[in-house]
Formats: C-alpha cells, structure tokens, sequence
C-alpha cells in the first residue's frame, strides 16, 4: 500500500480522538500565537492559510542545531544541502531559493547566489539560540510582504529580554548552556545575560559552535573518488547578539538591536584527490570559505488610541551580509587558485500602522510600507603558476564579476483589513499591495575586462499588485471552515538579468536577459480547523499556478560567430503545484486516566508538481511525508520523552523529468528517533536525543536530484547519518 493511504488513514484516524475528549486541557498549549500570516499577533485557530510556529522549547527539547534540524518534523517543508558549501535555504511546497521570503526580525535574510564549483552563497545566516520563535507561512505572501513571498515566508523571532528576566530573579538573568552532537563529533556553548527593570532592560547572549562535516552513513579512510565518508571539515560558528529595551512610557517603547554571525570552514576535498581534470590530476583540494552578517535595527512601537492607529511599528535595519569561497589545487603539472564573493547590504524601512472600528461588524485595519535599498556585488579572483613559480595562462580574464555591481531598490504599499461579522463568527481578510522596484547596474572597468564583448548589463524598472482574500466561517466554538485566494510575484534577480561571465576553454558563455518578467503566482487553499480543549487538527488541499516561472541558466544554443554555447535565463510559461497537508495533536490523558501526561502529535503533507507545458513532473517536490510521535511528560513535571517515526515516500519515473536508463531514484525511508528532557532541578536541566535508532541509510531526494546508479561512492557521501545522538546541559542563575 502506498504511503499516500497509510498516513491519510492514521491522520484522519487521529483527526477524530478530539472529539471523543471528556476532561479539559490548557488549550493555549495548542492555539499558539502568530504573526508572520497576518502581520499582526492572532491566533493559530483564526488564521486563513496554513501556519507552523516552532517555539524556543521545542528548539531545545528537538536538539535543533541549525535550520535544517528545525524542519525535521515538518513534512512540506526542507532544508537542502549543498556539499562542502552546507545547508541551502528553506524550500516549502516545492519553492525554494530566493522565492522563499526568510526574515529576521522583520529584515530580510541575504539572497542565495552560486555560480560554478567554486561559488554557493547560502541564506544559512541565523543561530537559534536567540529564537522564541520561528513561524513558517506555507503558499504566497506577497499581499502583505511583497517579493521574495512567492513561495512562503519564514521569518525568526528573536528573544526580549523580558522573556528571560523573571524566571529566576525579578531584575537578573544568566545561564550557560553547552551541549555535544555526534552527528558531527562538534561542541556548542551559548552565555546569556539579561537584565532590566520597566523602564530599562537589556540583554547579551555569545554562541560559539564547532562546525565539523556532517557524517554520511559510510565510514572510510579512502582518498579520491572511491571515498564513501563525507570530506573532512574544521570550522566554527560565532554568534554575539545584543537588545537594549527602553520604555519611557507605557504607550512607547524602543528597541536597539546588534546582531553579528560568522562561519569559518576548511574542507580538505580528498575525494577529489588523484581525480583527472583538464589533462592532469588534482594531488590535493583544500576550501576555505566564510560567511558573516552584521546587522543593526531600531524599533519603534506605539501602543495607544489615535485618530490614525492604534498601533504603530517602525523598523530601520542596516545590514552586511558577505561571503567569501577560497579553493586550491594542487595539480600535477601546475598550482591552481581562486577566490569568489558575493555580498549584499540592505538598508531598509517598516511601517505599519493598526487601527480597530467598529462595533457590530468589526474591522481590524493593517496598512502601510516597506522600503528596502540593497547593494550587491560579487567579485572573482584567480591565478595558476607552473611549479617554478611562473605564471600559467588563464582562459577566463581575472579580475572579473559574474554580474555587475548593483542597486536594487523597492518600495511596497500595502494595506489589509479583517472583518469580523456575528461577533467573529465569520471573517473576512481582504488584502492588496503595491510594489515598485527597479534595479541599477554599475558597471566598473572590473566588469568590463571581465566581460569583453558581452552585450551592455541593462537595468530594471517594474511594479506589481497583488491581492489576498481570506474566510474563516466558525462551524462550532472549536471547528472552523477556512479558504484563501492569494496572490504572489518574485522580481527577476540581479544575476539573471545581467549574468555574465565566459569561459574560452570551456567553450561556453552566459548572457543577460533583461527582458525577464516578474515571477507570478495564484494560488488556492482551503480547509478545516479544529483546536479543542484536548487537542487540535487541520487539514488543507492547495493549488497554485506559477506564471513566467524562470529557469537559471537555460541553454540557448550554439553561437557560430563566437563558436561559443550560450546560456541565457528564461520565463517558463506555466507551472502548476497541488497538494494536501494534515497535522495536528491529542492529549491521551484526556480521554484515558492510565495515559495521563501522554500525548500524540502527527503530520503530512503530499505535493504534486508540473510544466503545464510539457506535462513533465518537477523535481524541486519532495516525496510525502508523515512524521508522528508519541511523548510522556511527568505528572511533576521533571522529565519527559518522545518517540517519533518519519515515513518518507521514494521517488521513481513519473517523479522526476530528464531522466534516462541509470538515474538514480533516491528509496522511501522510515526514521525512529527518542528524543527527551530531565530537569534535576529549578535551575539545571538536561535535553537529549537518539536519532536514526535503527541506523538506516538512507537519501534526501532533493540531495540526490541528477545523480546516477553508477555514481556509486559519490551516493555513498550524499547519505543521511546513521545512528547518531545529542546531548545538551543548560544551568540557569
């Protein structure tokens, strides 16, 4: 039996147990507040679309270290992984990259660029141990946050000080946590201090974390492309973040915030040692790349009653996002170098303004706008010298840049209101926003030296509108019927419109496109709600259609004057993604005395994707997916577990498209981890995790997309961990 029957019947199955409740629970425990979907604080049960808040204690208790480990029981949503260069970005319903909107604290996360085997500029960009929450809106937000939302939004919610301070002490706070994971035999320590009173209040956390390779499920000492272990890797992360709160009234209050991250990692690629390239062979590999972002925000929020708002929020940001990929090679007739980078600075504005009128039919009205100035620039170094120190020929001119220097500025205007009838027992959420954004190359006699002969880099001047309408009909005080008409856009990137860059050995060039037009996207989601005193349940069904859809890159064809291929990016007409997604939760003890403090937590999700051109599946769908877990907490409170299994669907044929006779079809998995907390005391407290307890092996698909059965050892190092385990210690004063 498929997967798609199996968890569509314990899902529905479990749907029903709420109902059959007969003591109360805390049902806050399950209603959680969001705010990304709305832009505004409003419940999980009162939301149009489908929403997942992960809260900092369920970071902690899931021994999340980084944001692939945050998703990794969230069925729709993934994190894929880029070799030596780490963890990608979120990809959600099948969209990813920068078609994912990702902010911190409202600032929008650098953009994802990569450019050849020496270049992958990630969004990897946050520690979570500053989180209280990270909130993940599936489908498009460009109603409310403009581009970048045509796929979702995940904006990461950072800890006030106030959510420290009182814990133990009225006025002090200060922990030390540290913690070992196997998975990549690495170490992490946070310090945390916070501090304040009602008027004042400030706090400080410092991270630091070993960022050794991430273990494949093989375990080798073998040197070159028969290598079965993952390439050995030395780094560390540092994180140093910083909020001053001040509150001189009680309608006011200002925020300063310093957030500052850093990568350093040295890869010693030995599986590609003793490897043929360019009529020679590579005797070592050695990658050095960093990644920092700097980043300064004020925040202003009014709390009072005026003839405008009741609410104001303004946010000005600066922030520096830059990285740097160094690669030598040490070949046997010659040295090779070469350095790459890619950064990005954003200077930006929010505003938004609440107001509430009304009595009988209510409105609820959000408007205002978002200005964001970001400058990019990459840059391109290289060299070769022959083993007297000579130098060797290049066929590429150094310096160069992928793509000139530019400014891309936008503005949006947005303005939402919901409207509560029958004492909120319908609602309504109309949505409409104006972006405007143009962009400004730059070019410098880098560019021009680099690029000799390509065609001038244009620029960009375009608008959109795009609109929302979303219901919510209360069937019963815990059941509710909801359905959204949303729609999104995605303004072309800045190296699709003006990438340039040619290789004369290679014998290829890329172009500009600046004729591109804007990614668009409507989308359908309707469904049911159910948050009860015992527990809560929703299920959705989607279907989104994607306009001007483009492809990076595309190949264009042979040039018989310059006898060079070309490549150019292209709008694909139409794209078309559906699906259905489940979850939800039951407390046991609810219904059952003898399973007090037990409960059930479950969720799938099933995407089907297609070229409504050419009928072909797309490959960036994940299989379904459902993730269920079992926990005990203890009546005191002290300690609890959870048992948790993940059935993940294969891929095969009719899954993925440019397929021929010995494509590799990455095999459907189940994964049993145990993870689980003990508090020794009101200070001291212990979280750990045992994952992969059956040591499967076992694939992502989207790790494995374009590989080959005959790729044997290279599959090998594209494998999950086997059974691995993480331990963390946290003592508070």
């Amino acid at each position: 039996m498929k997967l798609s029957k199996i968890a569509l019947a314990v899902a529905l199955a479990y749907s029903q147990t709420p109902l059959l409740a007969e003591e109360e629970t805390k049902k806050e425990d399950y209603n959680v507040i969001t705010v990304t979907s709305d832009r505004n604080e409003i419940k999980a049960s009162e939301t149009t679309n489908t929403v997942s808040v992960i809260s900092a204690e369920q970071m902690e208790k899931e021994q999340a270290r980084n944001i692939k480990d945050l998703i990794r029981y969230e069925p729709g949503v993934s994190v894929p992984s880029n070799g030596r260069f780490g963890l990608t970005g979120f990809k959600i319903r099948g969209i990813g990259g920068d078609r994912v909107l990702t902010l911190i604290d409202g600032v929008p996360v650098a953009d994802e660029f990569s450019f050849g085997p020496n270049l992958a500029a990630s969004r990897n960009f946050i520690d979570l141990d500053n989180l209280k929450a990270v909130e993940i809106v599936r489908g498009s937000t460009s109603s409310l946050y403009g581009s970048n939302a045509l796929g979702g939004t995940v904006s990461f919610v950072t800890k006030d000080p106030e959510d420290y301070i009182g814990t133990h002490n009225d006025n002090f706070y200060a922990s030390l946590k540290s913690g070992y994971s196997s998975l990549s035999s690495s170490l992490h320590n946070t310090a945390t201090f916070a501090a304040g009173n009602d008027t004042w209040q400030g706090m400080l956390s410092a991270t630091y974390r070993d960022l050794n390779e991430i273990e494949s499920a093989f375990s080798d000492s073998v040197t070159g492309s028969n290598r079965q272990s993952a390439d050995p890797q030395d780094g560390k992360s540092t994180n140093l973040y910083g909020k001053l709160v001040y509150k001189p009234a009680q309608d006011h209050q200002f925020k300063l915030i310093i957030d500052q991250f850093k990568t350093e990692i040295d890869t010693n690629v030995i599986s590609l040692v003793n490897t043929p390239i360019s009529g020679t062979t590579r005797l070592s590999v050695l990658g050095n790349d960093e990644q920092t972002r700097d980043q300064v925000s004020f925040q202003y929020l009014y709390a009072g009653n005026t003839a405008m708002a009741d609410q104001i929020h303004l946010n000005i940001y600066n922030q520096k996002s830059e990285t740097s990929q160094i690669t030598n090679e040490e070949r046997a007739i010659y040295d090779r170098h070469r350095e790459s980078f890619f950064n990005q600075d954003n200077l930006g504005l929010k505003l938004q303004l609440n107001k509430e009128l009304g009595t009988g039919i209510k409105h609820f009205l959000s408007y205002g706008l978002d200005w964001d100035k970001m400058e990019t620039d990459t840059l391109r170094l290289g060299n070769s010298t022959n083993p007297d120190g000579t130098p060797r020929p290049e066929f590429t001119a150094f310096p160069t840049r992928d793509f000139p220097n530019s400014e891309y500025k936008s503005l949006g205007v947005f303005i939402q209101d919901r409207v509560s009838f029958a004492d909120g027992g319908f609602v309504l959420v109309p949505a409409v926003r104006y972006d405007k954004f143009d962009l400004t190359p730059s070019v410098d006699p880098i560019y021009l030296s680099g690029n000799a002969g390509a065609p001038a880099p244009a620029g960009f001047d375009e608008s959109e509108v795009s609109a929302k309408l979303g219901a919510l009909y209360k069937i019963t005080d815990d059941w509710s019927y909801f359905a959204q008409y949303s729609e999104g856009f995605k303004a072309p990137s800045i190296d699709a419109i003006n990438s340039g860059f040619t290789n004369l050995r290679g014998g290829y060039t890329t172009l500009p496109n600046p004729d591109l037009k804007p990614e668009s996207s409507k989308g359908y989601e309707t469904g049911f709600k159910y948050y009860g005193n015992n527990g809560y349940f929703e299920i959705s069904t989607f279907n989104t259609q994607y306009d001007d859809f483009i492809e990076a890159l595309a190949f264009r064809g042979f040039n018989p004057v310059t006898g060079l291929l070309e490549f150019q990016a292209r709008n694909i007409p139409a794209v078309e993604i559906r699906g259905l997604e489940i979850k939800g939760g039951w407390d046991l003890g609810s219904k059952f005395n003898n399973l007090e403090g037990m409960q059930i937590r479950y969720a799938y999700a099933l995407a089907k994707g297609k070229d409504k051109e050419t009928s072909a599946p797309l490959n960036s769908i994940d299989p379904q997916q459902l993730v269920s877990g079992l926990s005990y907490d203890s009546a005191n409170g002290n300690w609890g577990t959870e048992f948790i299994i993940t059935l993940s669907e294969g891929r095969d044929e009719g899954d993925l498209s440019g397929t021929n006779d010995d494509t590799f079809y990455a095999p459907g998995y189940g994964v049993f981890d145990l993870i689980g907390y003990y508090n020794f005391t009101d200070q001291f407290s212990a979280t750990w995790g045992i994952y992969n307890l059956t040591d499967k092996k076992f694939w992502e698909v989207s790790d494995t997309i374009g590989r080959e059965v005959t790729e044997t050892a290279q599959l090998a190092r594209l494998t999950q961990p086997g059974r691995n385990y993480a331990v963390t210690l946290k003592y508070e004063f």
